[in-house]
């Protein structure tokens, strides 16, 4: 490795891929492959690409800041998000201080440049305890909250419930109805659409997912994206109007107890879980963070207004 003391710190471009996924490898101690890589960064952005990397003398790659561009809304009106993702630095390039710290000077231009591009936008992300406090110290992160997992031992129940689960396509156009009608909802939140689940779901080279709706009298009420994990199943996300949450909560149940399984887990932002009854819930190890370096959306509307779940999150 090249003195990482004089790094340069430039924006993507193509072939990286190949020494990002590789310090993925060597930082997180897991496989990211190329097509695993390209369906995270390239999709959403029509190609574009916003990351950072820092590469050393030898032109190594040795530092990364992801940035996954997604559509969202803030008060019903478009908002560019970026959700940050696989903010990494070689364990040997670590430890420097002021502008010779790589993670600093990375997170810090890839802000300043979204800024540039966006008059309007929203960074956020979910980093471990670790990752958060490096971020909190140099004043680039701000806690949202910490994540919450709201969990349930699923027992069989005689309680009457008129919504029924049923499997829904991907690309029901109802979906997008839905959307519409509930959006007001949803103050700060990305555009749960059909473009938007086909992505982040359907077409997943991570993990698969079932989509599951939520009908009254034949009538799509909501929607779940569950992940099943054998006896635990994850609800990854979930849109219908809060006041029906415990209708579909209960529906879900009764629908996940025909399949014998023993429990359910879901996150929701403080705002929503408000909605919820008869859940315990427990703190993850996830801070759900405000990227606020030189960026508009202030910790304040975010901690109000931000609707997110697991699936906002790249870690289910």
């Amino acid at each position: 490795m090249g003195n990482s003391e004089h790094c340069i710190v430039r924006r993507y471009k193509k072939g990286d891929e190949e020494g990002i996924t590789s310090l993925f490898q060597k930082v997180f101690g897991k496989e990211m492959t190329l097509k695993q890589w390209n369906w995270k960064y390239t999709i959403p952005g029509n190609g574009r690409i916003h990351s950072k990397v820092a590469v050393d003398t030898n032109n190594k790659i040795i530092g990364h800041a992801g940035a996954v561009p997604l559509r969202g809304a803030h008060q019903n009106k478009p908002i560019q998000f970026f959700q940050i993702a696989d903010v990494m630095v070689h364990p040997a390039a670590r430890g420097f201080l002021g502008k010779k710290n790589i993670f600093d000077r990375m997170i810090k231009e890839l802000f300043e440049d979204l800024r540039k591009e966006f008059s309007y936008v929203f960074c956020y992300g979910f980093p471990g305890k670790r990752p958060y406090t490096l971020g909190e110290r140099i004043r680039v992160y701000d806690k949202v909250e910490q994540g919450i997992d709201c969990f349930k031992s699923l027992t069989s129940s005689l309680s009457l419930n008129p919504y029924t689960i049923k499997p829904l396509s991907w690309d029901d156009r109802r979906i997008d109805t839905l959307w519409v009608h509930v959006s007001k909802e949803f103050p700060l939140a990305i555009m749960r659409n059909i473009q938007y689940l086909q992505w982040r779901y359907a077409t997943n080279p991570f993990f698969s997912y079932q989509l599951l709706g939520c009908f009254l009298f034949g009538n799509l009420q909501g929607w779940l994206v569950i992940k099943d994990a054998g006896d635990e199943v994850f609800i990854v996300d979930l849109l219908t109007k809060p006041k029906q949450y415990m209708s579909l909560l209960k529906a879900v149940e009764r629908y996940l107890i025909s399949l014998e399984k023993k429990e359910v887990h879901f996150w929701l932002p403080e705002r929503w879980r408000k909605h919820i009854k008869g859940y315990s819930k427990k703190e993850t190890q996830v801070v759900v963070t405000n990227m606020i370096w030189k960026l508009p959306i202030k910790t304040s509307i975010a901690k109000e207004s931000l609707y997110y779940t697991m699936g906002d999150a790249d870690i289910f």
